[in-house]
């Protein structure tokens, strides 16, 4: 049994709600998993105090000595690296491939946040347009924001959270972590390695819980807030946050379009779509969730999905050569049956798939579907599992627009061979990232910027600037002691006519007016 208090001793356990665990038990098999203690809502508060008094000791740590200790955490990750691999593929039921590539993805954003953050974060300086103004020494500065709350998902439990625990680390933040009461031993263990390698435990803490714990940690007084999770519930953030009047970063919910070009190779597209549809079951935010094919197109695609539905082996974690895993829980299974009942009983077809698994686990058989309008739920609402509806559109233009028509904005890709041509409707659709011709790949990349459009979220999290959230941009401005500005009290004279002729100067017409402009500024130049 993984203990809070061996991790954060500082941070107590409610005594009324320490005998309680979570009867949670495998998605993929329904055997139980070790119990986890969650702790009572009121110790957000106490994390938080804990994390701001380590804050001015981690900062002024310095970006190298912080960035060291990232590497060290990555060390520590890949040594562990089987044994994570096993614990989130039991806890989240994804194969142990995908599982892998999660860790994969955590040790370059370790990486990317090591040697980038030292260029961010240094001073930069400013120059002044005008010269009269260049005597002072302008710097750009940043500074740590301070706690940084983050609430993250069951889907990628290690990957998401690691996106923006590791930029605010090497920020200088500290951070509380608060992981899905579906997957939160995965996120104890990782604490753990942190604090194994040299990082603080009251810099990096994590606190299971369910949703109650998740809004004490945004009323705690932290200073940013990160949350990926339903668009109904980031707005419940956002309206908390704005209330405090501090930042946060949302990634939230989407229904992501495949556009099949009419030059595109289907048989390469229907594997790119399977692929980006059913990873992690479906359970992704920027899975393919619509694909939009042409009349002419629509009969090869559909036989191409269909193959490679068909082809696809589900089943536990610990099989196999299993591609496709189980669903987090019944709850999540459920909202795919309604989505496939409600198009069925509109007109759709099932082509393959379409049943809940007989078997032990939250299984359901990925599902395509064709004869599929834009009024039903399995087209507008976020399904988040194994299921792909084809919408059949007379041409490009229309293409665009059911694709655009939609409250998210998360992502989308395009299928064509004639890349400038696909480049140039990924570019008319409203989403934070557009892929061609592949889809996903920048979710584990650290140079990558992601976020969503509408609905789909507030900020970008990634890529150079992924270290923007954390951190607040100030101004520091130097002159030497003793000296006058020309504009201090009082007025000289001649003040006037001096800057109206500085105006001409700088911004004059014609040379002769600046000319002019300049025996007149020396004439009246201030002497205070």
């Amino acid at each position: 049994m993984v203990h809070l208090s061996l991790l954060c001793p500082e941070v107590p356990v409610s005594s009324t709600v320490a005998p309680l665990t979570w009867s949670r038990v495998e998605p993929g098999s329904g055997q139980p998993l070790p119990p986890c203690d969650p702790v009572d809502p009121q110790a957000a508060g106490a994390a938080v105090s804990r994390a701001r008094a380590a804050r001015e000791s981690w900062e002024h740590l310095g970006v190298r000595e912080r960035g060291r200790l990232l590497l060290a955490w990555r060390d520590a990750i890949v040594r562990d690296r089987e044994g994570l691999a096993d614990l989130l593929a039991r806890e989240n039921g994804k194969p142990r491939a995908d599982a892998l590539t999660e860790l994969l993805g955590a040790c370059d954003f370790l990486v990317h946040a090591a040697r980038k953050a030292p260029a961010y974060l240094r001073d930069r300086p400013l120059v002044a347009p005008n010269p009269l103004l260049r005597h002072v020494r302008t710097r750009l500065v940043h500074r740590a924001k301070g706690v940084v709350g983050i609430i993250s998902p069951w889907n990628y439990p290690c990957l998401l959270p690691m996106a923006s625990i590791v930029p605010a680390l090497a920020a200088g933040n500290t951070v509380v972590l608060k992981p899905s009461e579906w997957t939160p031993r995965i996120a104890l263990r990782l604490v753990e390695l942190a604090h194994g390698a040299g990082i603080p435990s009251a810099v990096l803490q994590v606190l299971p819980g369910d949703r109650e714990l998740g809004k004490a940690l945004v009323e705690a007084g932290v200073d940013h807030v990160c949350f990926t999770g339903s668009v109904a519930s980031g707005r419940r953030v956002a309206a908390a946050c704005a209330e405090r009047l501090v930042t946060c970063t949302l990634e939230l919910g989407g229904k992501d379009a495949a556009l099949v070009m009419p030059d595109a190779d289907l048989d390469f597209a229907a594997r790119g779509i399977v692929w980006a549809a059913m990873v992690n079951a479906g359970q992704v935010c920027a899975s393919v969730e619509r694909v939009l094919v042409l009349p002419d197109q629509a009969g090869p695609l559909l036989e191409r999905l269909e193959h490679h539905l068909r082809a696809l082996r589900v089943g536990s974690w610990d099989e196999p050569g299993v591609d496709v895993g189980p669903m987090i829980g019944p709850w999540q299974r459920d909202t795919v049956v309604r989505h496939v009942t409600e198009a069925l009983a509109a007109g759709a077809r099932v082509r393959a798939g379409g049943r809940v698994l007989d078997r032990p686990g939250c299984f359901h058989e990925p599902t395509l579907l064709e004869g599929v309008t834009p009024d039903m739920t399995v087209w507008r609402e976020e399904t988040f599992g194994p299921v792909l509806p084809v919408l059949v559109v007379p041409d490009l233009d229309t293409m665009v627009r059911e694709a655009n028509d939609t409250e998210y904005g998360l992502s989308a890709t395009v299928w064509g061979r004639d890349l400038d041509r696909a480049e140039a409707i990924a570019r008319r659709l409203e989403v934070g990232t557009a892929w061609v011709n592949t889809a996903l790949d920048t979710y584990g990349n650290p140079v990558t910027p992601r976020g969503g459009l509408k609905s789909s979220g507030i900020g970008r999290i990634g890529g150079d600037d992924g270290f923007a959230p954390f951190v607040t941009t100030r101004v520091v401005d130097v002159q030497a002691h003793g000296r006058v500005s020309p504009v201090w009290f009082p007025a000289t004279a001649g003040l006037d006519q001096f800057l109206s002729a500085g105006l001409a100067l700088f911004h004059g017409a014609s040379p002769w007016e600046r000319l002019r402009a300049a025996v007149t500024a020396l004439r009246n130049w201030p002497r205070p």
